[in-house]
């Protein structure tokens, strides 16, 4: 549609044996299942899980502290050793041999029955560091237990401590002690062995000269790259200048050019001044006057002087390109052995480096199993029961008020996860329970268009004139083939690419009917019709005309037609209307425009006359440009008129796109 029409629709379904007041009474009864669905599925949720947290026991806390204190020989220990000696101790009282013999204990000495994995569950131990403490903790629902179980774990783990023999840690530290010093020899020897290869393979900048050498290769790369263009460039301009003077051309060198064409200026003026005196004066005159004979002469020797500067530069042109040539083969070839030479120099490197790698590998190797060796005897001397002191610095404490859980966040998380569940079972429910599709061929919606002022003059009128108009609506609302076609404007940025992805007829095609051809002159047009040099468009019949054609599309006819019989057709007698139209749409197709179906002969013809209208051009002027046009064609173009009209002759006629 060229005019914006205003529309009304109704849905089709009022219209098709009273199946939407149906539709309606369904949807209502499923609004009214998912409303139940979301209160029910939310409200058990809820209740269930508020039980699940209400139900709960509450949570009860015993805990006790013990300080680490130091005897003489760790008077002089650094923090980290202390920091080992926690860190060791806290491992020891939560593993399994302690906590299996606290559940042996627990169930002879208080007859409370717990197992160890309970009782990982049950304590749990936090360090400060800074203060060398430990906190023990412990958590149940039976506070009357937890200072036992608290107080069983630390006599029992002290108990075990003081019972330990000393000696056994003592041996195990002297065959620590000789291995640490086997270690520490055989990492002296390699760090010697790795500065004695660094020193004598350079590997100290190894990094720094394998840096450099990628960057020399790089811009050898280059440089070989440009030598190869340069080399190419210089063996075509050589070709062509053989080419050329094989089939007589003049080949200047450009250093002489400038001396070239000033005898050549030179010699035209005097063989103007001769040929003025030849029509002036007889033969035989001109050849006793010695001022004529002496110009002649120096006519002769300007011309003489000019062939042989115009060898000799044509001679220097060869010279001096062949030289080029010679220079770029042989940049390249010297491009070629430094990059091979930087290449094996970089694989030299590569080598020295794995080498290098390899030995500090195993330099490090041996140096974390030092620290393994220096680890595990920092932990022998920490265990060590005479050298620190474990003293219980508060005892077990009553459990008497609960510590969790918080039943109120608790609850609300439940509330949140409800709704959560909720939505979900109505997200499922809608999945689940469809409305039912009505399988009608015709379109659920029904266009009423507006007709013009008279309906927006009175709403009454016109909603009495809309009631009048739907029983014939609703019969058309029930046909099948019910169709509105629409012709589509395109714009420049459409239509360039469209040309572009043509072939030649439907280049020729494009390009005649955003000239101004309409689409009943084209197949009558011969190459006759076209000026010698295709600049102009001579079209008689009813509406005749001359279009001036723009310069691109004057270049491309005279490439395509300037050999053909002047009798010709210009597009192919063979090809229909329709095939006509095909080729513009498959151009569409290849140009990958929207709608491409919508892309036709009337659609460019519709978008020419636009673009002439918002020029200013006059609605009955219009025929004279584009040819016979109906009247009521024109009118879908009044909403496009300028507000400014101007003559004929001020028209741009050229389609923008064509400029380019």
């Amino acid at each position: 549609m060229f005019a914006d029409q205003k529309i009304d629709y109704l849905p089709k379904d009022r219209f098709v044996d009273g199946s939407y007041q149906e539709h309606d009474k369904h949807a209502q009864i499923r609004q009214k299942r998912k409303w139940q669905i979301l209160l029910v599925t939310f409200l058990s949720t809820a209740i269930l899980m508020n039980l699940l947290v209400w139900l709960r026991p509450p949570i009860y806390q015993s805990q006790a502290i013990l300080q680490f204190t130091s005897s003489n020989n760790l008077s002089t220990f650094d923090n980290a050793l202390w920091q080992q000696a926690i860190e060791v101790t806290r491992q020891r009282l939560m593993s399994d041999g302690v906590l299996v013999g606290l559940s042996e204990r627990l169930r002879q000495q208080h007859d409370i029955n717990r197992q160890a994995p309970e009782l990982i569950d049950m304590l749990s131990i936090t360090s400060n560091l800074t203060s060398n403490v430990l906190i023990l903790e412990a958590k149940g629902s039976e506070p009357e237990i937890l200072s036992l179980i608290i107080e069983t774990w630390i006599s029992d783990y002290l108990a075990n401590l003081k019972g330990e023999s000393s000696s056994q840690n003592k041996d195990e530290l002297n065959v620590i002690q000789q291995q640490l010093s086997v270690l520490h020899d055989k990492i002296s020897n390699q760090r010697e062995t790795i500065q004695d290869f660094a020193q004598l393979n350079q590997i100290i900048s190894v990094e720094r000269d394998e840096n450099q050498i990628l960057s020399k290769m790089k811009g050898l790369n280059l440089s070989l790259e440009a030598a190869e263009n340069q080399k190419t460039e210089a063996l075509a301009k050589l070709e062509n200048l053989n080419q050329a003077l094989e089939q007589g051309s003049v080949i200047e060198r450009p250093s002489d050019t400038v001396t070239i064409n000033a005898l050549k200026a030179q010699l035209a003026t005097i063989q103007s001044e001769l040929k003025a005196l030849k029509n002036k004066y007889t033969a035989e005159y001109l050849q006793r006057d010695p001022a004529i004979v002496a110009k002649q002469q120096e006519a002769t020797d300007l011309e003489f002087k000019l062939k042989n500067i115009v060898n000799e530069s044509q001679i220097a042109n060869l010279t001096d390109n062949q030289r080029i040539l010679e220079v770029a083969v042989s940049k390249a070839k010297l491009l070629r052995v430094q990059l091979s030479e930087q290449q094996q120099l970089a694989q030299q490197f590569n080598r020295k480096l794995e080498q290098y790698k390899g030995l500090e590998a195993e330099l490090l190797e041996l140096q974390r199993q030092e620290q393994v060796l220096k680890s595990r005897s920092v932990e022998l001397e920490l265990t060590r029961p005479f050298e620190a002191n474990i003293n219980v610095l508060e005892p077990a404490s009553k459990a008497q008020y609960p510590i969790g859980p918080d039943y109120w966040r608790d609850s609300m998380l439940a509330l949140a996860l409800a709704a959560i569940f909720s939505l979900l079972a109505l997200g499922l429910f809608s999945f689940i329970v469809r409305p039912k599709q009505t399988n009608q061929a015709a379109p659920n919606i029904v266009v009423v268009p507006h007709y013009g002022a008279k309906l927006n003059d009175d709403s009454t009128d016109s909603r009495t004139l809309m009631d009048k108009s739907l029983g014939s609506v609703a019969s058309l609302a029930l046909s099948d083939n019910t169709e509105s076609k629409q012709t589509r404007i395109l714009q420049s940025s459409e239509i360039k690419p469209l040309y572009q992805a043509a072939n030649q007829q439907g280049k020729t095609l494009i390009g005649l009917i955003l000239c101004g051809v309409a689409l009943d002159e084209i197949s009558k047009l011969s190459l006759a019709d076209f000026s010698a040099n295709f600049a102009s468009l001579n079209i008689s019949g009813d509406t005749p005309r001359k279009l001036q054609l723009p310069q691109p599309f004057v270049q491309y006819l005279v490439s395509c037609y300037a050999s053909n019989d002047r009798s010709s057709p210009i597009i192919a007698s063979r090809l229909s209307e329709s095939d006509l139209n095909s080729l513009v749409i498959n151009a569409a197709y290849d140009a990958d425009l929207i709608l491409p179906e919508q892309v036709s002969l009337f659609a460019l013809r519709q978008s020419y006359i636009r673009f002439l209208i918002e020029q200013g051009v006059r609605l009955n002027d219009i025929e004279l440009l584009c040819g016979y046009i109906a009247p009521a064609e024109l009118t879908h173009f009044r909403q496009f008129k300028a507000k400014t009209l101007i003559e004929l002759a001020e028209v741009k006629t050229d389609y923008p796109f064509l400029d380019s």
